[in-house]
């Protein structure tokens, strides 16, 4: 979560509602006091790309991990060239 939250209060304010979790809750993940229930889990990876990519590693699913990537970097490529399209049109 450091990776892609910063500690401050608005951060604090977000996670909290985005989870249902309370301020403290969300403080004591983030110092690594404890860690969050099974149902936060869900919520925090529903939300967070960081928070998924490791919940799928730590799970031994890198296979799910290869797929979101292509995925991924095909709705980039799409972007792209739609982008291009745009330019020359």
């Amino acid at each position: 979560m450091h990776r892609e939250y910063r500690d401050t209060h608005a951060t604090v304010k977000t996670v909290a509602a985005l989870t249902g979790a309370n301020d403290r809750a969300f403080k004591n993940w983030f110092a690594a006091n404890n860690g969050p229930s099974g149902e936060f889990v869900v919520a925090l990876c529903r939300h967070s790309e960081e928070v998924l990519h490791t919940f799928l590693l730590l799970a031994g699913r890198e296979e799910q991990i290869k797929a979101k990537r292509v995925v991924d970097a095909k709705n980039k490529l799409r972007e792209i060239l739609g982008l291009l399209d745009e330019l020359q049109g």
